[in-house]
């Protein structure tokens, strides 16, 4: 099986954009709006947790696909991946899709 290397690197920049771009500086102003007189607290705490975000499921893909093979280790990422917006999704709130408001 061969690649197009300019294919995954258009790929990754596209998705790097929109992931650590646009999502994370966006969710960056948003708490810093909500902080109030706490902003520098309230920023390194989305730092702290962004930045778990960004390497927990990485390293732990990782050790599945070294003791698994990769395709597992992707597909139980993804079925997780999944069950994570679901739950998310169904979770009551202000900011639930389902909500009137």
């Amino acid at each position: 099986m061969q690649g197009n290397v300019a294919l995954v690197l258009v790929g990754a920049l596209v998705a790097s954009s929109a992931c650590y771009g646009f999502i994370y500086l966006g969710g960056l102003s948003g708490v810093a709006a909500l902080a109030g007189a706490r902003k520098a607290r309230a920023s390194s705490g989305f730092f702290l947790m962004a930045y778990v975000g960004f390497s927990v499921p990485v390293v732990f893909t990782g050790i599945l696909a070294d003791n698994f093979g990769l395709e597992m280790a992707l597909g139980t990422f993804g079925v997780l991946l999944a069950a994570g917006v679901g739950l998310m999704l169904m979770r009551p709130g202000e900011n639930s899709p389902t909500s009137n408001g």
